[in-house]
């Protein structure tokens, strides 16, 4: 099976990924280094006192004492940094919904919005699914023509995804049934719908029991 280059995302993200693991790495020690200052002393006299926890120090009218503690700039400049890798992660594996996340304002998307975030992916998986079905009508048809069975071969599906967000339709099923439309129909079907999208990870028997028991009622 072969894809085009631009299907292959660790090619396109790694590098992205690398950078993010050693930046926050350095990130992660800088931090806890500056968490131990070390203690400075300004005088104009000759020092030859001993600090530590259990010591004391006595200064001089004109000295000083302080902590050498980084400002924070390159801290708040690496933190930034890192969130826009993140994003640009995200960017390059075409996964458009999780870039910018709640920092980008993405918690007041519109409905609309979402849908063509996700179209983005959507296209991308389809072309992943073009892909497996090509291979497998190859494999099939090799099959086919070995054992002489005279068969025509063809290979559908892979060209719808689930990967909508789960609240966005038990909101819309919300105010559909809010509606009161008098179909009783209409209602099992909408429970069935949000039921077993909720269950898709369940086994089958299960979801025809759910479905089952909605019809019954």
């Amino acid at each position: 099976m072969r894809v085009a280059d631009g299907l292959w995302l660790m090619n396109k993200a790694g590098l992205l990924q690398l950078e993010h693991f050693n930046k926050s790495n350095a990130l992660s020690w800088a931090l806890t280094m500056g968490l131990f200052a070390t203690p400075v002393v300004y005088s104009d006299r000759e020092w030859n006192q001993i600090a530590g926890e259990s010591y004391y120090i006595q200064l001089g009218p004109q000295d000083r004492f302080g902590w050498t503690e980084p400002e924070g700039k390159v801290y708040q400049i690496a933190a930034d940094n890192l969130l826009q890798l993140k994003d640009e992660i995200y960017r390059v594996c075409y996964l458009m919904g999780q870039a910018g996340g709640s920092e980008s304002g993405d918690l007041r998307q519109s409905g609309l919005s979402k849908q063509r975030d996700f179209s983005i992916t959507q296209e991308v998986l389809r072309a992943y699914g073009d892909a497996v079905k090509d291979t497998m009508k190859q494999v099939l048809r090799a099959i086919a023509a070995a054992r002489r069975d005279g068969l025509s071969v063809d290979v559908s599906g892979l060209d719808e995804f689930d990967i909508g967000d789960f609240s966005n339709e038990l909101d819309d099923a919300k105010k559909l049934l809010e509606l009161g439309i008098g179909s009783e129909t209409l209602k099992k079907q909408v429970f069935k719908k949000l039921a077993l999208k909720y269950l898709c990870d369940v086994r089958q028997e299960i979801k025809n029991q759910v479905a089952e028991e909605i019809d019954s009622h």
